[in-house]
């Protein structure tokens, strides 16, 4: 299993809230699909997933505060490789 992280959202914005979940437990993704959707004072922007795989988990619920580097969700991997 593999844990999907908040990337860096980039031009020094290190924080932002979970205004939409696009996937649920047991949701097969492909790398690029999209996961979340975060809301910076900046900008509104998607975290796709960085890989094929499968969602387990959800670390995380609409209106939650997040920073860079918290967990999203745990994913296993396609072929299930960590």
């Amino acid at each position: 299993m593999t844990e999907i992280l908040l990337p860096d959202l980039g031009e020094g914005i290190t924080s932002g809230t979970l205004i939409r979940v696009l996937v649920t437990p047991g949701t097969p993704v492909s790398a690029g699909d999209p996961l979340f959707e975060i809301e910076t004072d900046k900008v509104s922007l998607e975290v796709p997933a960085d890989r094929d795989g499968v969602i387990e988990r959800l670390h995380v619920r609409p209106g939650d505060e997040l920073r860079t580097g918290d967990r999203l969700a745990t994913l296993t991997p396609a072929g299930g490789a960590t």
